[in-house]
């Protein structure tokens, strides 16, 4: 699970070594992690993009004592929505515990602190040792089964990885063998030459964002030709409307002539009916052809 290497990892267990020592058996494969004990351990700004959270299931050691396994998990789960802030993304839970219901328990306590898990797994820690030593391959292996049925979170985990090392790349391309602002000045000249300083600090932004997808094009990406295959199997259903037009808009970064780039889905009925197509159209032709005032699209 390479994707891991360059995401967030936390791991919540109120047993200092061993959380300890599952963050030094991830990093000897090159996966960070941060140990998370004490309420104390907690940043001062909750995270985002965190993509793994190893989860004591009975966080402050109330099995014995508790009523209920809602009373168990409940600080486990308080402590991840203390530390996963709201876009933090969609992530997986691994969850020690040796009881199916403390597992339930605990997804539904995270949902109800509004950090719901995109998948889980659970585990016991002693499944998953060996002479005192975490089985580190067989943990992500339990990982990625359970992932089998969601290959549109693997496809994804896989991109933001591909998205991490693309950056490395345009960042390591424009300061190799030139001074600390040669490259970033030369791609301010070549776009706007002339113009202001805040058009050229846009300028460069746009340009940095066009390195940044020529690396990702150049790269490659290390998705599974598995995973593209399971994503796309079967009959592609017409797209629901308004999801397309929300995604549409954010893809109509700028205006091309009389009418829009790349946009063919309109969330607005009036614009549909005054284009006169369909809600998918074949081509841009159809919008140039026929305008629509600025103010009706949803830029």
């Amino acid at each position: 699970m390479r994707e891991l290497q360059t995401s967030r990892v936390v791991i919540v267990d109120d047993d200092d070594l061993e959380g300890e020592t599952f963050r030094r058996s991830l990093a000897r494969i090159g996966i960070p992690a941060l140990v998370f004990a004490r309420l104390e351990d907690l940043p001062s700004e909750p995270f985002s993009g965190v993509r793994l959270a190893a989860l004591d299931a009975d966080f402050a050691n109330t099995f014995e004592s508790a009523s209920d396994p809602e009373e168990i998990t409940d600080p486990t789960a308080r402590m991840l929505g203390r530390l996963l802030a709201s876009g933090n993304g969609p992530y997986h839970a691994l969850i020690w515990t040796e009881h199916p219901e403390l597992a339930e328990s605990l997804v539904g306590r995270l949902a109800a602190n509004r950090v719901p898990p995109a998948a889980w797994t659970v585990l016991s820690k002693a499944s998953v040792q060996i002479d005192g030593n975490w089985d580190i391959q067989k943990i992500l292996d339990q990982i990625a089964e359970s992932r089998n049925g969601q290959p549109g979170l693997r496809f994804l985990s896989e991109w933001e990885r591909a998205v991490h090392d693309a950056g490395v790349v345009t960042v390591g391309d424009l300061l190799e063998g030139d001074s600390d602002t040669e490259s970033l000045r030369t791609l301010a000249h070549l776009e706007r030459p002339g113009a202001s300083r805040e058009d050229r600090l846009r300028a460069v932004a746009d340009s940095l964002s066009r390195l940044h997808a020529d690396a990702l094009e150049r790269g490659p990406t290390g998705i599974s030709q598995g995973i593209v295959d399971s994503l796309f199997k079967g009959d592609i259903p017409k797209p629901n409307r308004r999801r397309s037009a929300q995604l549409n808009a954010r893809l109509l970064l700028h205006k091309c002539g009389p009418g829009a780039l790349p946009g063919s889905v309109f969330e607005l009925e009036l614009i549909s009916q005054k284009l006169g197509t369909p809600d998918l159209l074949p081509s841009f032709d159809a919008v140039a052809a026929r305008p629509v005032p600025e103010f009706e699209l949803r830029l």
